[in-house]
C-alpha cells in the first residue's frame, strides 16, 4: 500500500525551569493511504505531542525537535516554512482536538469560524458557501443546522461542538485526519455517534486517520493497525487482529488485562506509575513495572524487533523470536 505519512526517528523535547523533558524518543512509524492507525498508551506516553509535531503546532519557545523527519506526500514537514505549512494544515492534514471547547473561539459564531476554512484554502467559495455548510451540518446529524450556524460555541453541547470540529475537518477534504481523543468527556451514546461520523468522513474522503485514544474498545472497532507508546517510545506495532489475539509486549498485555470487561470482582490495574519525562531513560522504560522483566532490562536498551507479519516489538524477551531492527 502507498504510504502517505512516514515519521522517522522523531524526538521531541521541552525546555522548562525543571530541566529538559523528553516527550517523544526516536519514534518511527508510517500510515498508508486510507488506513486507520490507532495510538494507545497512558497519559504522558507522547501520543498528543506526536500529533502536534505532525501538525506543526508545537510551541517553538519551549519545544525542540533535535532529530527526525515527518514525511507527508514526499515532503519533510519539519523543513517547511510556516507559510508553506499553513497551505497543508487545515486542507491536506486536519485535526479534531481533544477539547473542542478550547479549539473553537467562544465569541465568534459557528458559521464565521467555518467560513475561515474557505477564506484560507478556497477563497472563491466564501460568498456562496452557506448552503454547502448547512448541507454538511445536516450530514453530520446536527438538527436545525441553520440555527446552529448562527450560534456561539458556548451555546452548544460538548457533542455538538465536536461535530462542528469534524465539519471543519471535512471542509478541507484532507488526505490525513488526526483525531486526538475525540470522545473525551462525552456520554457513551454521543461517543458512538462521533466515532460513526469519523468513519463516515473516512469513507467519503478516503483519507487516512490517526486515532489517539485510551479506549482499547474504540481501537478494536475502528483501527486497522495499533501503535502502543510508553515513555515516548513505540513499544509495539501490530495489525489489529493479532494484537487482540496475542499481544507481545508486556505493556500491551497489561493494557489489555486492565480492560473493564476483564472485571472479576475487582478491577485490575498496572502497578506503579509512568516515570516523569525528566527522568533519564536507562534500559527498558517499562522494566520497573513489568512482571516479565529480565536482569538485562534495567541496564540494556531494547531495540525494535521485526516479525514476519510486519509487526514490531521493543522487548528483550522478543529479540530471539524476531529480527532486531535498529
Amino acid at each position: 500500500m502507498e504510504k502517505i505519512l512516514e515519521v522517522n526517528h522523531l524526538s521531541v523535547e521541552f525546555k522548562t525551569t525543571l530541566g529538559t523533558a523528553s516527550a517523544v524518543r526516536d519514534l518511527s512509524f508510517s500510515v498508508n493511504r486510507g488506513e486507520i492507525v490507532g495510538i494507545v498508551g497512558e497519559s504522558g506516553s507522547g501520543k498528543s505531542v506526536t500529533s502536534l509535531a505532525v501538525m506543526g503546532l508545537l510551541d517553538e519557545r519551549t519545544a525542540r525537535i533535535p532529530e527526525g523527519e515527518i514525511i507527508f506526500e514526499g515532503k519533510d514537514l519539519l523543513k517547511l516554512s510556516e507559510k508553506e505549512l499553513c497551505k497543508i494544515r487545515g486542507s491536506e492534514i486536519t485535526m479534531v482536538f481533544q477539547e473542542p471547547a478550547m479549539a473553537l473561539n467562544p465569541v465568534v459564531k459557528v458559521e464565521k469560524q467555518l467560513v475561515e476554512i474557505y477564506k484560507i484554502h478556497d477563497p472563491s467559495k466564501v460568498k456562496n458557501c452557506h448552503a454547502e455548510l448547512v448541507s454538511l451540518l445536516e450530514k453530520l446529524r446536527i438538527p436545525d443546522a441553520q440555527q446552529v450556524l448562527k450560534k456561539y460555541p458556548f451555546e452548544l453541547s460538548g457533542g455538538m461542538k465536536q461535530r462542528i470540529m469534524i465539519a471543519m475537518a471535512m471542509l478541507g477534504k484532507p488526505q490525513l485526519l488526526i483525531a486526538d481523543e475525540p470522545t473525551t468527556a462525552l456520554d457513551v451514546t454521543t461517543q458512538a455517534e462521533i466515532l460513526d461520523l469519523i468513519k463516515l468522513m473516512q469513507k467519503e474522503t478516503g483519507c487516512a486517520v490517526i486515532l489517539i485514544t485510551h479506549d482499547l474498545g474504540v481501537i478494536a472497532e475502528m483501527a486497522d493497525k495499533v501503535l502502543v507508546m510508553y515513555r515516548g517510545q513505540l513499544v509495539e506495532e501490530r495489525k489489529i487482529e493479532g494484537f487482540y489475539q496475542e499481544a507481545r509486549h508486556p505493556y500491551s498485555k497489561d493494557l489489555l488485562g486492565a480492560r473493564p470487561e476483564k472485571f472479576d470482582g475487582r478491577f485490575w490495574s498496572i502497578p506503579g506509575t509512568i516515570p516523569n519525562a525528566y527522568t533519564p531513560l536507562v534500559g527498558c522504560g517499562y522494566c520497573t513495572r513489568c512482571r516479565e522483566a529480565l536482569p538485562e532490562c534495567s541496564s540494556k536498551t531494547p531495540h525494535l524487533t521485526a516479525f514476519d507479519d510486519g509487526s514490531q516489538v521493543r522487548c528483550h524477551r522478543c529479540c530471539q523470536k524476531g529480527v532486531e531492527n535498529e
